[in-house]
Parts: structure tokens; sequence; C-alpha cells
């Protein structure tokens, strides 16, 4: 996937580096974008490192009950660690993004703004549950530049308060 306009030549001039579309990807496909915090993932078995404060609830179930954070941490072996769900946090990556510019456009030429607005909302709309029907992943549009471009972005939900909390579970994409 080719991010929109990344300044390789110029970060590599300056930098003295060798950056190419390949280290983007696997930077891109390493960074997981939590509730309200960014992690990466550390292992190739999706342990990924963040801020105490963007996991802090969900921690509190991973210590015996009764203990707070700073207790007595349960292994990872432990059953009782297995099956706790966190109500509060998400994890996703940023699988692949498409310009889709030209065809908001297209649905808005000619119209007057509040049409306009309505008729952007509409194919945003569509084009992400068109996404997500096609691509079995996460799909939401991102508006720039105040309506100057709009983009769609596929990510891949690692983690949500309908699945388990889990240590070890891989992420497909990552390449070591």
């Amino acid at each position: 996937m080719d991010l929109h306009g990344f300044p390789f030549a110029k970060a590599n001039s300056a930098l003295g580096t060798k950056l190419d579309q390949a280290w983007l990807d696997r930077v891109r496909t390493a960074t997981v974008r939590l509730s309200n915090c960014t992690a990466s993932f550390v292992s190739g078995e999706g342990l990924i490192l963040t801020n105490h404060h963007c996991v802090e609830a969900c921690l509190r179930g991973a210590f015996v009950q009764g203990e707070e954070p700073g207790g007595r941490r349960l292994p990872r072996e432990d059953p009782r660690r297995g099956g706790k769900r966190c109500q509060t946090q998400i994890a996703d990556v940023l699988t692949s993004t498409e310009d889709i510019t030209a065809k908001v456009a297209a649905a808005i030429a000619g119209k007057d703004e509040k049409e306009r607005q309505r008729r952007a909302q509409g194919k945003l709309t569509q084009l992400e549950k068109a996404c997500e029907d096609a691509e079995k992943l996460k799909c939401e549009s991102v508006t720039l530049y105040t309506g100057g471009q709009y983009w769609l972005l596929q990510v891949q939900a690692l983690y949500g308060p309908a699945h388990r909390v889990r240590t070890g579970s891989r992420h497909r994409g990552v390449r070591r």
C-alpha cells in the first residue's frame, strides 16, 4: 500500500537512510490503534507495547481478584486470566487506504452546500458498507482538507469488547 506522498527522497537525504515502501509498510503494520492511544507490536506473538494509562482499565482484569495493579500478576498460563473481557478497549491495524475523492466529488457535483453535505455523507456511508461487504474488514472514511480529499481506510480489528482478552494472539499481517 502506497501511503500518499511520503517524501522518501527528502527523508533519505536528510537522515542518511534508505527508507522504501517495504520499510514503510512494515512500520504501518506494526502500529496499533487503540481506543484513545497507539501501540506497537513488539513480538511475533502479538504482544503490544503502549503507555500504562492506555490500558489501565484492562489491566485490572489481569490481576488476582481483590488486588490492585501492582499486586500479584497472574501468569500467562493461569486459567483465571484467559476468560476476562475488556469492555473499554479496541485495537486495530491499518491494512490499506483508497483515495475516494473522485467518487465523492461525482456524487456532490453541482449541488448547493446543504445538499453537498447530505450527498457526501450518503456516498461515504455507501462506500464504507461496500468495502466492508467485499473485504470483510472494518472500513471507515476520512475527510481531509474540509472536503478537499476523501479517503477510505481498511482496518483489521485485532481486539474489541466482543473479543476475549488473551495473550499470545497473532496478527497475521505483521511481517517479522
